[in-house]
């Protein structure tokens, strides 16, 4: 297998192909530029999501290189037990009744974002819609205000730009931000996340302001930036697939399924990282010790040991093997409930309305990040005929 770059525009655009290969030449894969290996079949995966003995999560989840030493003890860069009880802390904002209370506000800014593109053949379904969507509920769950939402909005999405040898450098604007943010809920506390995380304490210590702003930020990246591309990605999907698209017009109990199916075909988390703890041997090759590795969830998700016909979008389809769209294990994605819950609606409520709608996206439209697949835009053609 020969040696790639992992962000290449046309690799980031179609990574269907490497992957397969990398797939069947080099389960595990090292490297050279980066210095990191590279996981690619399903079972290894998923493996290495839940076992925190041999992948360890300390040195976070970002891809390629580890984050600074700074931003540890938080909750995307610690292990079980102590990632646990940051975990509990925040999940209390995504349990299932919480999230399910959500639903009428979901659909009325649903149906209002629907009602703003009325008239227009054409909108941009990410900047028109999901950014709109997902950021204004992420708000009501934090406690950012809503005059603030366009600016936050755009630092997010910067910071999805990564750098190779600089993975968090986007990120300084979002963690000033909230550092002002965490200032303030320190003073005045309300009824939000943010200020739940100002006043816990964990292992008998209140979090420092530090450690307050990344956890805020890791909930906004799982319930703002991670749901906007897995949206765009589902919405990209069904475009492209006229057939599925009109089944679930046609019986929307299908919904649910759609968005599963989307998250297995083309999730938006694609490559995050682990270090080894312990030297591995892995389909014949020795991983050693202290080694960051990406963990490729979008591989894993199109691996044909675990799936039938992997490259078919098939909203019927029987998931024998769990899609690891949302991760797995201890890390599993804490924004999920409330992403099921927006795919849901959008879909109900949009497909009536859209129409056999077509888009227009190619690499210019990519991420640049091997991390998380999505787009910036996706240029949307309206047909109600």
């Amino acid at each position: 297998m020969p040696q790639f770059d992992l962000f290449d525009p046309e690799f980031l655009d179609d990574p269907w192909p490497t992957y397969r290969l990398l797939r069947n030449e080099a389960p595990a894969f090292y490297v050279e530029d980066l210095g990191v290996w590279l996981v690619t079949r399903y079972d290894t995966v998923l493996s290495a999501t839940t076992d925190t003995r041999t992948w360890s999560n300390a040195k976070g989840n970002a891809f390629p290189r580890d984050i600074p030493e700074r931003m540890g003890n938080t909750l995307g860069a610690t292990d079980p037990p102590k990632h646990d009880r940051l975990r509990r802390l925040v999940m209390k904002a995504f349990t299932p009744r919480r999230v399910a209370a959500m639903e009428p506000v979901v659909r009325t800014r649903t149906k209002d974002l629907l009602s703003r593109l009325a008239g227009r053949d054409r909108f941009d379904f990410v900047g028109d819609f999901a950014t709109d969507l997902t950021s204004s509920l992420v708000a009501l769950i934090l406690g950012v205000p809503e005059e603030d939402l366009p600016r936050v909005s755009r630092m997010v999405d910067e910071s999805f730009t990564v750098v190779p040898d600089q993975p968090t450098a986007g990120l300084q604007p979002v963690f000033d931000y909230l550092a002002g943010l965490v200032e303030q809920r320190t003073r005045e506390p309300l009824d939000d996340v943010i200020s739940g995380l100002v006043q816990a304490e964990v292992e008998g210590r209140r979090l420092d302001q530090h450690e307050v702003v990344v956890t805020a930020g890791t909930i906004m990246a799982a319930g703002y930036a991670s749901t906007v591309h897995a949206l765009g990605n589902m919405f990209v999907a069904l475009a492209k697939n006229p057939d599925a698209r009109r089944e679930i017009r046609e019986d929307p109990s299908l919904a649910a399924a759609a968005f599963e199916e989307s998250l297995r075909y083309d999730a938006a988390a694609h490559i995050f990282g682990r270090t080894t703890l312990v030297p591995i041997e892995v389909h014949g090759r020795v991983i050693p010790e202290g080694a960051r590795v990406g963990l490729c969830y979008g591989s894993a998700n199109r691996d044909e040991r675990a799936y039938p016909e992997p490259d078919r979008f098939w909203v019927g389809r029987p998931l024998d093997s769990r899609h690891l769209g949302f991760g797995m294990g201890p890390h599993f994605c804490l924004g999920s409930p409330l992403a099921r819950l927006e795919a849901r609606v959008l879909l109900e409520e949009s497909l009536p309305v859209l129409g056999d709608y077509s888009v227009d996206v190619g690499p210019a439209q990519r991420l640049r990040t091997p991390a998380f697949h999505g787009y910036t835009s996706i240029p949307t053609q309206v047909s109600t005929s």
